[in-house]
């Protein structure tokens, strides 16, 4: 998504989403805040909380699931999944279920603004 002020929209099915890579970003934005879940449509999601500069979002990632393991536990960034588009480091298990990065970037440059219908974003990672 590069432009944030951009207001087409169009209802995108699963299929014409995992063609495209498969990625989706479903979020809330307060000023520079932002909070939401990056998803692959037919697999994980994370939530992601951070404040947005340009093209990324910088700040931590929370993942709830079962068995649920730690990509980065050091500096290094880690891609979360094979598009590349998000990066986390600095993982740790909260608990069985919960893994916390105090490190994400999200790079939003090639994600298009769409239409998600009646689903809302997350109002905070845990």
């Amino acid at each position: 998504m590069t432009d944030w002020g951009h207001t087409t929209q169009s209802i995108v099915s699963d299929e014409t989403l995992l063609a495209n890579g498969g990625i989706m970003f479903l979020f809330r934005k307060q000023g520079n805040n932002v909070t939401g879940i990056f998803s692959y449509v037919d697999g994980a999601a994370i939530c992601v909380q951070g404040q947005v500069n340009g093209n990324t979002i910088s700040g931590l990632a929370v993942q709830t699931l079962q068995g649920a393991s730690v990509l980065s536990a050091g500096e290094s960034f880690t891609s979360f999944g094979p598009s590349g588009a998000l990066s986390v480091r600095r993982g740790r298990n909260v608990s069985r279920q919960v893994v916390r990065y105090d490190s994400a970037l999200l790079n939003l440059a090639g994600l298009n603004r769409i239409n998600a219908g009646s689903v809302l974003p997350s109002r905070g990672c845990i």
